[in-house]
């Protein structure tokens, strides 16, 4: 009961004072109360109150469409064989050891009303997979399913209730159950699929075997494949005429977005050549990228393609003014003999005039990673990924850090 206080004749204070009515949420420890010397805050429970049934359902509507992060929790298999009985009001009833199906139990779990549950194992005409009891020890409800040697089901505990019965007939199957211990975060991808083309930087080479396209799809959601090759470019195969190049990859046929990332290991190729715009020839990089995204359009007419640029490498970045000759003899002597800066800031441009050309998103990481393989402290902390002494390969926390919140946004804008 709440006692009203009129307090229209207090005019200079009345809209300093507040009468809220607040609930308690289940995993509140302590409640802190503000006030001054003249109001002193004052806080009445309420005992009892009639639930709004609307309210309830609509609750419970709310909930059972939602995706939610669970939580094992432990059974504990009651020493005997039988089962809890969904004809006998949820009574235990024992059973004679029978091999074939043998029966065991486990001791109810103390539930609340609305959490979820999801329960997988097995159902049994009057050994349902499980039975929810009220205070007063009588059946709420019970699974549907009577009879299944392999069942997965989720449910909401209803309003009364307060023990959950599990139950496992068959033995073939391992009983687990998971409480809901929170709402799963939609990501803004989720439900898309990503090919992920690339050199060694997309390639699988960390102790756990994930890249950054791992950290990409936990951040977006989408469902990720990489299709990275350490070594292989746009023109160049690999080493020992591995013959890998990009336009050799193959997205699947449902890919929705398909990236193509690198790669500066073209700068080691003998005979790479930049070629021009219309170039059909795979020996040149024009001919080579009209050839990556015509591959992946063989495959999926309707995917949308992303062009990125490779980040600095030690070898190959904004401060290195030697010749291209001192990375590998050239039989383009133009290629040869330019600064490998100079050839770097052209590779960039040869890419994004592509994207242009072809109607394509752009990410330029060469310019824009704010990876620094030139700074020795940056390099000791985000680099030396495949051994102690390599500039070229961000390590894992380098690519979390620089790469994969940079290819995440990307994806986000290509499909929008």
């Amino acid at each position: 009961m709440f006692k009203e206080i009129n307090l229209r004749n207090h005019s200079s204070l009345h809209k300093l004072f507040y009468s809220l009515k607040i609930t308690i949420p289940n995993n509140v420890d302590s409640l802190i109360l503000n006030g001054t010397k003249q109001f002193v805050p004052r806080l009445f429970k309420i005992n009892s109150y009639n639930q709004d049934q609307d309210a309830i359902d609509n609750l419970a509507i709310i909930l059972k469409d939602k995706e939610f992060n669970f939580k094992e929790i432990n059974l504990t298999q009651i020493n005997k064989t039988g089962y809890w009985d969904y004809t006998r009001n949820g009574n235990y009833t024992d059973q004679a050891p029978d091999n074939k199906n043998a029966m065991k139990s486990y001791l109810p779990v103390k539930v609340k009303p609305f959490e979820i549950y999801r329960l997988t194992g097995c159902s049994a005409w009057n050994a349902r997979l499980y039975e929810i009891i009220d205070f007063q020890g009588h059946l709420i409800s019970c699974c549907d399913n009577e009879n299944s040697q392999s069942l997965t089901t989720t449910f909401m505990i209803p309003k009364n209730a307060a023990y959950l019965e599990v139950n496992e007939y068959f033995l073939n199957v391992q009983t687990k159950l998971e409480k809901a211990v929170s709402i799963k975060e939609k990501k803004p991808l989720d439900g898309l699929h990503w090919g992920a083309i690339g050199d060694s930087w997309t390639a699988i080479f960390d102790k756990d075997g994930k890249s950054y396209v791992n950290d990409v799809a936990d951040i977006t959601g989408i469902t990720a494949t990489n299709l990275g090759a350490g070594g292989t470019g746009y023109v160049t195969g690999g080493a020992n005429n591995w013959n890998n190049q990009f336009f050799k990859r193959n997205i699947d046929a449902d890919t929705d977005i398909c990236t193509i990332f690198g790669s500066f290991n073209d700068a080691y190729y003998p005979d790479f050549k930049f070629g021009q715009k219309g170039d059909t020839d795979t020996a040149t990089m024009w001919g080579a990228m009209l050839a990556t995204i015509n591959n992946c359009y063989k495959n999926n007419p309707d995917v949308l393609i992303g062009i990125i640029s490779p980040g600095p490498w030690g070898a190959i970045n904004p401060f290195k003014t030697d010749t291209m000759s001192k990375l590998n003899s050239h039989s383009d002597t133009t290629v040869n003999n330019m600064a490998i800066n100079d050839f770097a800031e052209k590779y960039v441009q040869t890419m994004k005039e592509f994207a242009q050309m072809y109607s394509l998103p752009f990410l330029d990481l060469y310019h824009q990673s704010n990876l620094r393989p030139w700074n020795d402290d940056f390099i000791n902390k985000y680099y030396h990924g495949q051994s102690a002494t390599d500039t070229t390969h961000p390590n894992p926390n380098g690519l979390k850090k620089y790469i994969a919140p940079r290819i995440a946004s990307f994806l986000e804008k290509i499909i929008k």
